[in-house]
């Protein structure tokens, strides 16, 4: 249970520090439903590009910055 609650803070974390520096507005949103919660993060960013959204949910330590992507040049 303790390293799902690290991944969900490592995923919040991350989701949140993204939006704050690639754009200038950010809004984040709880709900609850049901028995389940829903989450957005909503930023004026520029986003992923739709033909490289599936690598986003890629296992680490794949990056969709190339500067800072620590896999090998294929």
């Amino acid at each position: 249970m303790r390293s799902s609650r690290h991944a969900i803070k490592r995923c919040l974390v991350n989701l949140i520090d993204n939006a704050l520096k690639y754009g200038g507005r950010l809004q984040v949103e709880l709900k609850r439903a049901g028995r389940r919660v829903e989450l957005s993060v909503d930023d004026d960013g520029p986003g992923i590009a739709e033909d490289r959204r599936e690598e986003a949910f890629l296992p680490l330590p794949h990056r969709l910055d190339e500067g800072r992507n620590l896999q090998p040049a294929a």
